[in-house]
């Protein structure tokens, strides 16, 4: 099926008169939108369109790198937050020594910050400073970017504590790469965020700002999203009953 190269525009299959945005489209019908690079098709759901399928020249637009499909929780799933304490990483085998990354909202600034450093296996290491855990977000078995050149899957059982009674705050099992909300320093990129399972909400912001303004995003649905270079942290948050996802990085 061919389509008709209508800058800015959904067009509707097989119909030679695009349809602009603004439009009262009918429920469940394909359209297609050219963008640099390619083609993207999308189905009108539910008063918005949900991207279904996209075509792109690699001449034109190619990735930089793939996230891969990461858990992604609520925040309430953690227990015994770090107030004014350390977070401690440790593993159950000897073998887990690859990048780990936190992100945290530092104890009374409520500033969103990271901490990314080496694993030593089975021997505790500090992650952040005494005084300054907050409020744990997320863990990641890899850098703040997420690049998979630095993401190294659990081979033991990964425990987060806070430092100075020892009590867990999270566990990451053998085999995954993460657990809490999703958190990357991607900077100037865009992103397309797709195989969802579950239900997530996602914000674009360099602070963090309980979810003021998130975009909300189910089944295999995906979104465009230009990260500018002010406003370069994506954050990604689920329900109880958790989600999944995957996050392509555009050069």
């Amino acid at each position: 099926m061919s389509f008709n190269k209508v800058v800015g525009t959904y067009e509707y299959i097989g119909n030679d008169e695009p349809n602009t945005l603004g439009t009262d489209f009918p429920h469940g019908t394909i359209y297609s939108k050219v963008v640099d690079g390619g083609i993207q098709k999308y189905r009108f759901f539910n008063g918005s369109f949900v991207l279904v399928e996209e075509s792109y020249s690699s001449s034109n637009r190619a990735k930089e790198y793939t996230i891969p499909v990461f858990d992604v929780t609520a925040v309430s799933a953690f227990t015994n937050q770090p107030e004014a304490n350390d977070i401690q990483i440790l593993s159950s085998s000897t073998e887990d020594v690859g990048k780990v990354t936190i992100w945290y909202l530092e104890h009374g600034t409520e500033d969103l910050k990271y901490a990314t450093k080496d694993l030593d296996g089975t021997t505790a290491v500090d992650m952040i400073g005494d005084d300054l855990g907050g409020t744990l977000l997320a863990v990641f078995m890899g850098d703040h970017t997420g690049n998979p050149e630095h993401i190294t899957p659990a081979i033991g059982t990964i425990t987060i504590r806070e430092k100075s009674g020892g009590q867990t705050i999270t566990t990451i099992g053998a085999g995954k790469i993460n657990v809490g909300m999703g958190i990357f320093e991607i900077g100037n990129k865009d992103i397309l965020i797709n195989n969802i399972t579950g239900k997530i909400w996602y914000a674009v912001d360099k602070n963090w700002d309980g979810f003021v303004g998130r975009k909300y995003l189910t089944g295999y649905a995906a979104s465009d999203e230009n990260i500018s270079e002010e406003s370069g942290t994506l954050t990604i948050q689920s329900d109880t009953d958790g989600a999944e996802t995957q996050i392509d990085v555009w050069k």
